[in-house]
C-alpha cells in the first residue's frame, strides 16, 4: 500500500512540473490509479498501532487531496465534466477510506513511550510491562527490540523507549 502510494505521490509531483496540460492529466490519471489499488489494498491492511493506521490515512488523504488538486487545475473546459466525476470521486473515496480507517483505529494499541533514564536491557523492560503474564513476555521483548532498533539488545539507550500499549 505505502509503495502504491509513493508513486502516486511522485506522479502527482511530476504532474505539477509537467509541460502540457494533458501531459498532467496523463500522470494525474496514472496516480490516481496507484490510489485506486492503494485504497483497494487498505481494507486488508493489518496495522499494528493506531499511529501506524493514523499515518496510513493522512498519506491516502493527502495524496487524494493532490489528486484532486491536479485534476481541477490541469482540466480544459473540454473536460469538465469527466474531470468533476473523477474529483468528486476522489471526495467520495476519502470520505470511505476515513470511515474505514476511524473504525479500525479505535480497537488498536496505541504506541506509548517510557522514560528511561540511563541504558539498560530490553528484557528488563519487558518483564516490567509484562507484569504478572509472563505468556506475553516473549511478545512484548520481541516488540521492544523491533520497535526500538537498539545496536544490541542488552544496551537500550537512555532516553524514550517506545512499546506496544497490551490490555
Amino acid at each position: 500500500m505505502s509503495a502504491g502510494l509513493s508513486i502516486a505521490t511522485g506522479l502527482l509531483t511530476e504532474a505539477g512540473k509537467a509541460p502540457s496540460a494533458i501531459d498532467a492529466l496523463l500522470l494525474a490519471g496514472a496516480a490516481g490509479q496507484f490510489i485506486a489499488a492503494s485504497a483497494e489494498q487498505s481494507s486488508y491492511a493489518d496495522f499494528v498501532s493506531r499511529q501506524e493506521a493514523l499515518r496510513y490515512r493522512a498519506a491516502m488523504t493527502s495524496a487524494l487531496v493532490s489528486f484532486i488538486d491536479q485534476v481541477e487545475q490541469q482540466s480544459p473546459d473540454t473536460m469538465q465534466a469527466a474531470s468533476s466525476a473523477a474529483s468528486s470521486s476522489a471526495r467520495s473515496l476519502i470520505a470511505a477510506i476515513v470511515s474505514d480507517l476511524n473504525e479500525v483505529i479505535g480497537r488498536l494499541p496505541s504506541v506509548r513511550r517510557l522514560s528511561v533514564s540511563r541504558d539498560t536491557d530490553a528484557w528488563l523492560i519487558a518483564q516490567h510491562l509484562s507484569g504478572d503474564t509472563p505468556a506475553r513476555l516473549e511478545a512484548v521483548y520481541a516488540d521492544l527490540v523491533a520497535r526500538n532498533d537498539p545496536s544490541h539488545p542488552a544496551q537500550l539507550p537512555a532516553g524514550d523507549v517506545e512499546f506496544l500499549e497490551r490490555s
